[in-house]
């Protein structure tokens, strides 16, 4: 198994695919990257579901596993699949980053308006939710 490297920032995330592209076809890959967290379960789901989804060559039963604050992610070279790893794992973790750093520089009054706005929004589904079930149980 080729361990591509560590990566312990941003900038050092792109400079894989040149290594991968080198490797011989059917070589076992794997990246081990560090974050500032170590609630990393759920990422590592997506990672598993957008892997599986794209076509990635698997090398065990999952793609990614995480350790404390390490996700490993595991594959056969076949495609250069770094970057198209880099690219899924960019698109999960970057949207929220940014909805959380243009929340937090919003003022209070905005932050209480969107705040109100998703408690109504769930208010509102789960009054949706029971009418259905209030519905269907009357065979109405």
């Amino acid at each position: 198994m080729v361990l591509l490297s560590y990566v312990y920032s941003a900038q050092d995330l792109h400079r894989f695919c040149d290594i991968e592209e080198s490797l011989p076809e059917n070589t076992p890959v794997r990246v081990s990257l560090t974050f500032n967290t170590t609630e990393l379960g759920g990422l590592c789901e997506q990672i598993n579901n957008e892997c599986s989804r794209i076509g990635v060559t698997r090398l065990l039963d999952n793609y990614a596993y995480h350790n404390g604050n390490n996700i490993d992610i595991y594959w056969v070279k076949g495609l250069s699949w770094w970057g198209i790893i880099l690219a899924v794992l960019i698109s999960i973790t970057i949207p929220p980053l940014i909805a959380a750093s243009i929340y937090a520089l919003l003022p209070e009054t905005w932050r209480a308006i969107i705040d109100s706005a998703l408690a109504l929004s769930f208010l509102g589904i789960v009054y949706y939710i029971s009418y259905k079930v209030i519905v269907g149980l009357s065979g109405g």
